[in-house]
């Protein structure tokens, strides 16, 4: 069964990040849905949420690239797989449009 759900606008934003900040480190289909969630409601974020999302986006593909540069044997963003769908979610959200 599909039943909407209704939660305020800042709460929406915190669930957001939040759900991020869980899913990255995470494997498949939590990184799957997490992905399309940002992409669906991308244009429902506010520029402050979109920029935490951006900046800890960065830092984790960073961080993940480190671990591959220095052969540690975990990775911070998890699987080859899983990299690429945040590296993938970053590079389409530079094509989105910029706000003002």
């Amino acid at each position: 069964m599909t039943e909407t759900i209704s939660v305020n606008h800042h709460t929406f934003q915190t669930l957001a990040i939040q759900s991020l900040r869980y899913c990255m480190g995470r494997r498949t289909f939590a990184v799957i849905d997490c992905v399309e969630f940002i992409r669906e409601h991308w244009q429902d974020l506010t520029k402050h949420t979109k920029a935490i999302i951006i900046r800890d986006l960065d830092e984790a593909l960073q961080s993940h690239e480190d671990d591959l540069r220095d052969n540690r044997g975990y990775c911070y963003l998890g699987d080859q797989c899983d990299y690429q769908k945040w590296k993938n979610l970053r590079k389409w959200i530079n094509s989105q449009p910029s706000e003002s």
